[in-house]
């Protein structure tokens, strides 16, 4: 999971991660309970936030290609700035 990848992280990373582990400690029941409410939270999220996208706020998360370097932030008052006003936001 480290380092450069090829493709953006995506949720079903994390699915897999807990689906994985709860294989491994011989708790596969948990582990689809968590997965199927971590999917139901997201859907709510999504729906709820989803209707009006003028109040979202940005957050841009960098981490870097090694577990010890590093990860910092931007939003409103950084040099990202830009990309949220390409975006559309301000």
């Amino acid at each position: 999971m480290y380092g450069s990848r090829q493709k953006l992280w995506d949720m079903t990373w994390l699915y897999q991660e807990i689906s994985d582990f709860a294989r491994i400690f011989n708790v596969e029941d948990r582990g689809q309970a968590l997965i199927a409410d971590f999917k139901k939270r997201e859907a709510d999220l999504r729906q709820e936030f989803g209707k009006s996208k003028k109040d979202l706020s940005f957050v841009f998360w960098f981490s870097s290609a090694s577990p010890s370097a590093d990860a910092y932030v931007g939003g409103k008052n950084s040099g990202l700035r830009i990309y949220r006003q390409r975006a559309g936001r301000t």
